[in-house]
């Protein structure tokens, strides 16, 4: 969880994961107010958690969430410390740090998704995918360096417009340079249409718009 921004109400509404670990993993229950003003408490295996969602996430569960519990375990602070500069370094790698932003506006991988909406795109995706992560042949790949991929996308995919609107390093998080809102809306809008709803908007993200 180190460096993800956000409040624990959050992160259980959500099941906040990266790099193989989740909320879920370490939560025991919560304390839940109901529309009607009566509390209770909820098991986490009647959360319905998966990837990215919960009962919360999905509606199941109508409820306010106001005290969690959770279990843990004693570790090596030396350990501990090593993992959390890992990932540290691979959020500055992938993250936007330069501009104000709001993050990953959808909830996964789009690189996959758009490579659906076009062969050439899904082959020059498919290819660096292979060379920078499974035969690892540049592992001081520089965090813009899929700044080129993304230009494949922005030509292939008729996204030129928007140029400006993203992060280099990554299609999927939205950058404040100065434009206006409604550019903000349009580009999102039109990823939607490309994902054809197989990859779902993050909720603060439409909370923001």
């Amino acid at each position: 969880m180190e460096g993800i921004p956000g409040t624990v109400g959050g992160a259980i509404f959500m099941n906040a994961s990266a790099y193989g670990d989740g909320i879920h993993l370490v939560l025991d229950e919560v304390k839940v107010v109901d529309p009607d003003g009566t509390s209770r408490l909820i098991r986490c295996d009647e959360l319905d958690f998966s990837y990215r969602n919960s009962a919360f996430k999905s509606g199941k569960i109508k409820s306010w969430i106001v005290e969690a519990w959770f279990h843990s375990k004693p570790g090596d602070p030396e350990a501990l410390y090593r993992k959390m500069e890992l990932v540290h370094a691979k959020r500055h790698r992938y993250h936007e740090y330069m501009y104000p932003n709001l993050g990953s506006a959808f909830s996964g991988s789009i690189y996959k998704a758009l490579g659906k909406r076009s062969l050439k795109f899904k082959v020059v995706a498919s290819l660096f995918y292979l060379v920078n992560y499974k035969l690892k042949l540049f592992r001081r790949e520089s965090p813009i360096n899929r700044a080129w991929l993304n230009e494949v996308a922005m030509r292939d995919l008729d996204l030129e417009r928007f140029r400006g609107l993203f992060s280099d390093k990554t299609l999927n998080t939205i950058t404040n340079r100065g434009q206006h809102s409604s550019e903000f809306v349009a580009y999102l809008e039109e990823l939607e249409k490309l994902l054809e709803g197989r990859v779902p908007i993050e909720n603060e993200i439409v909370g923001e718009l």
